[in-house]
């Protein structure tokens, strides 16, 4: 048994003139027995489920000390009523006073116990302090004056309690404090002045000079409108935690926090904040705790969060953001982000993308419907996201990829989900990550479509939650004697691998024939059918659809017999005579038929149809090359024809010249006798052009 005499807690109560010691039963610790009679016949001893009471009339120090060894078991706290001026013979380094009548601090009973750590007169009377009565509490650490009436503070001159810490003055009517409050208790540290009827911080009883280690700064419930009344160089260089709760804040400015270089915590909860001016925290670099949350706060512009170099935690849930800004890149040691219970209707790209070091993110409780799949592309420390009570109907599988090889837990209860066909890989992926999403799965229910209202969407059936086929529709075209083409649609569906097109005549339906194709196939022909046949087409999908072998549809699982791969018929077709009992509508196939173009209106059963049949293979093969061949001689021809002529007409005309004879001269002869029908035939053409010449050139 241990005795903790250094830790009574004592206590004035209704008792007079009698002593009872209290010795409460702690749950789960070893519980106290009371001595026998002939162990304490001083003190009786009663034992009530509240614990152990003695009652010791006319108690001396000696006899409490011996009744306290004899008790069984271990005394964890201690609580002695009425024991009047023997308590400084004790000397106990908590007193408790809490919850009596006392209208004015007891400072006969206390004075010099030195011995006195913690006092606690919360829960009084008390309208006014005295601060000089406390001078015989040299070593008193921590003082408790909550709950009382306090509106008056006085007795600052007198050099006491010069070792306080901790003081707590939450719940009282103060309205100013004296320029020299605690001027001589250089050591505190913290103050709560919560709950009284402060308009401001009272930076003149705060200030560096009163309380120069000062630390801790409650002013919470208060009637601020403001935070300081004035705006000093230094005015609380040490402080790192500042609590402004349930004031009438609505505007931080750019100057509120200037005076608080060393901030650690700011908690502004809980106000009328409706914005913050730009460089509300430029100067807080070293700010670790951010939180603004239960504000009115309808945007938070980028820049009105740049300086926060130091932000690890950063609350704005519970305020009326619509629209979120891109982070700015100063958040780069921020790792846990709250932003729950607010009006955002979408997440992009770009607003988490600076977070880099982000860990936690809660966005519950908002009017989410849309979330980028590229929205937590850059968030690679990521490990808790929380989607929980919002409006998404459908959860992006690309996020969902991106985020599972760092995620730990992923919530998305409570949003209105689409559970069809579309949600299937979004299904499969929650079934094999069950870890990450299992508690925030439990809430997760179906909203749409009507039928499966209310279903939790990891408990579907993949059966429950697609019934549509996965080949929607066959179609036939460029119906041909010999070939056909078959097209067809199909959804996207988880783990399909391709598609085989399947076929047989209905004059020799277990002759089955047809091809494999890979999944991004829509379309084929089929080369090699017979003239004026009908021919029963299937396009069956291939692939571990999740399909349960208990279920009465089909197992969309089709695989190809050994016996059966490397069988080729004509070109890329094979014998696939183990498909029959598939080829007909189910989820996984869908059929036609279609018939196959005569030849020459002639009956296959003809005895000429073999040789009918044997012109129209050579002109169904080769038409298309004689065709071809004619069309291009007769491109050649008129080409050729056309560049001779063109050439022929761009051909430039040789001027002839003129070819020059031998000058003739004028000899005797040319004077013979007249006659004219000689000198007409004989004149040449020299002589006719000289005449010309000089007839030309007469006046």
């Amino acid at each position: 048994m241990g005795i903790y005499t250094r830790l009574f807690k004592v206590e004035f109560g209704i008792y007079a003139f009698l002593f009872i010691t209290h010795i409460p039963i702690l749950q789960g610790e070893e519980q106290s027995e009371c001595p026998s009679l002939t162990e304490n016949p001083i003190c009786p001893c009663y034992n009530f489920k509240e614990g152990l009471f003695l009652e010791c009339p006319s108690a001396t120090p000696a006899v409490v000390k011996n009744v306290l060894s004899k008790i069984k078991g271990t005394i964890q706290s201690l609580s002695i009523y009425d024991l009047e001026g023997s308590i400084t013979e004790l000397n106990p380094d908590e007193l408790n006073l809490k919850g009596n009548m006392f209208s004015e601090f007891p400072h006969v009973a206390l004075f010099n116990v030195s011995s006195l750590e913690i006092l606690d007169l919360s829960l009084n009377q008390l309208q006014s302090i005295d601060f000089f009565k406390f001078v015989g509490l040299q070593n008193l650490r921590t003082l408790n004056l909550c709950k009382n009436r306090i509106s008056i503070l006085n007795g600052f001159n007198s050099p006491a309690l010069k070792n306080l810490v901790t003081l707590n003055l939450n719940t009282n009517m103060l309205t100013v404090l004296p320029p020299n409050f605690f001027q001589y208790s250089l050591g505190i540290k913290e103050i709560d002045l919560s709950h009284n009827l402060f308009k401001h911080i009272p930076s003149n009883g705060l200030s560096e000079t009163v309380l120069p280690v000062l630390t801790t700064l409650n002013m919470s419930s208060n009637s601020l409108v403001q935070l300081l009344p004035t705006y000093p160089l230094k005015q609380f260089p040490l402080l790192e935690e500042l609590i402004v709760t349930n004031t009438n804040l609505t505007i931080i400015t750019s100057k509120d926090f200037e005076n608080f270089p060393s901030l650690k915590k700011l908690i502004l909860m809980q106000n009328n904040i409706i914005r913050l001016s730009p460089g509300a925290f430029s100067k807080q670099h070293v700010l670790d705790i951010l939180d603004l949350s239960q504000n009115k706060l309808e945007n938070i512009p980028r820049e009105r969060l740049q300086g926060l170099y130091s932000v690890r935690i950063l609350n704005i849930s519970q305020n009326i953001l619509k629209e979120l800004e891109e982070f700015t890149p100063d958040l780069q040691n921020l790792q846990k982000l709250d932003i729950a219970f607010n009006h955002i209707t979408r997440i992009t790209r770009d607003n988490f993308r600076n977070l880099q070091s982000l860990l936690e993110l809660n966005l519950s409780g908002n009017w989410l419907s849309a979330v980028s799949s590229d929205a937590f592309l850059n968030l690679h420390k990521v490990t808790h996201i929380d989607f929980s009570k919002n409006y998404i109907e459908t959860i992006p599988m690309k996020m969902l990829m991106g985020l599972e090889t760092q995620i730990k837990s992923l919530l998305f209860e409570e949003n209105p989900l689409i559970c069809n066909c579309e949600s299937q890989e979004q299904w499969k992926w929650m079934q094999e990550h069950l870890k990450i999403i299992r508690r925030g799965s439990k809430n997760l229910f179906c909203e749409h479509p009507d039928e499966l209202q209310g279903y939790r969407f990891t408990e579907l059936t993949p059966q429950k939650l697609c019934d549509v086929p996965i080949v929607i529709r066959v179609a036939i075209q460029d119906i041909q004697t010999y070939s056909v083409i078959v097209s067809w649609q199909s959804r996207n569906q988880t783990g399909l691998n391709g598609f085989q097109v399947a076929y047989f005549g209905e004059q020799n339906p277990k002759n089955i024939r047809g091809k494999i194709l890979n999944n991004t196939a829509r379309s084929t022909r089929l080369n090699h059918l017979t003239p004026g046949t009908r021919y029963n087409i299937c396009v069956v999908a291939i692939g571990n659809f999740g399909l349960s072998t208990d279920s009465t549809i089909p197992d969309a699982r089709v695989a190809l017999p050994k016996e059966s791969l490397n069988v080729t018929l004509f070109g890329d077709e094979q014998q696939i005579n183990y498909l029959r009992n598939a080829m007909n509508d189910s989820l996984t196939t869908k059929c036609t038929s279609v018939r196959t173009i005569e030849i020459f209106g002639t009956s296959l059963d003809s005895p000429f149809s073999n040789t009918y049949l044997g012109i129209a293979d050579i002109l169904t093969r080769r038409l298309s090359l004689v065709v071809g061949c004619c069309i291009g001689f007769i491109v050649f021809v008129v080409l050729v024809s056309a560049l001779g002529y063109i050439k022929t007409k761009k051909r430039p005309v040789t001027i002839k010249s003129e070819v020059q004879q031998t000058p003739q001269y004028i000899s005797y002869d040319n004077f013979s006798s007249p006659n004219s029908d000689a000198q007409t035939t004989e004149m040449d053409l020299n002589t006719i052009t000289d005449k010309a010449k000089s007839y030309i050139k007469k006046p």
